[in-house]
């Protein structure tokens, strides 16, 4: 999936003036679209998994295109 750069814009702006990060803004709109597809809507319980970034706590920095997983319980 590719946005324009215009939509990519907007809706950074969007997310700032909400004060949400764009992470926790396309985490949200994911789960509401797998509810839609999943439960018609319909008000269901939903345990998301959330990933955040960890790029700044990294020893070793890593490049920006290196996809670098981190899970912890």
């Amino acid at each position: 999936m590719r946005f324009s750069a215009d939509l990519t814009d907007r809706i950074a702006r969007g997310a700032r003036l909400e004060r949400v990060t764009l992470n926790s803004l396309l985490n949200a709109a994911l789960v509401r679209a797998v509810n839609r597809h999943l439960y018609g809507g319909r008000a269901m319980p939903m345990r998301p998994v959330t990933f955040a970034t960890l790029r700044p706590y990294v020893v070793q920095p890593l490049s920006e295109p290196t996809l670098s997983p981190n899970i912890t319980m």
